[in-house]
């Protein structure tokens, strides 16, 4: 199957469309195509990184960023920098306590 080299622009564009409807499923799928066929598209990282920072899966997200920062692209590098700083600080910071749920009242009229 011959590519055309553009083809991965097509994937990052479209994945950008569906991230900014928040459809993360399909962003990552073409954030994947976009990768494949052309594995240095610096902001195919950054940009599959920032979809799966707002899934929470954190992770990922900073492999991705590394990926990008890898590259060494100037224009993608502050970005994935950013984005992996705050990665690194939520992996850093303590769970969130678990709350209890609120206690129910006993139902009127049963003896206590």
């Amino acid at each position: 199957m011959n590519l055309n080299p553009k083809a991965d622009d097509f994937y990052t564009d479209r994945g950008g469309a569906y991230l900014r409807k928040d459809h993360y499923d399909h962003a990552i799928k073409d954030y994947d195509e976009a990768l494949k066929i052309n594995p240095k598209n610096g902001e195919g990282y950054l940009a599959r990184g920032q979809v799966k920072e707002s899934s929470r899966n954190y992770r990922g997200a900073l492999d991705d960023f590394e990926q990008a920062l890898a590259l060494n692209n100037a224009l993608f590098q502050a970005q994935a920098r950013a984005g992996r700083e705050r990665i690194l600080a939520v992996l850093a910071s303590p769970p969130a306590p678990r709350r209890s749920p609120p206690r129910r009242p006993p139902p009127s009229g049963s003896p206590r």
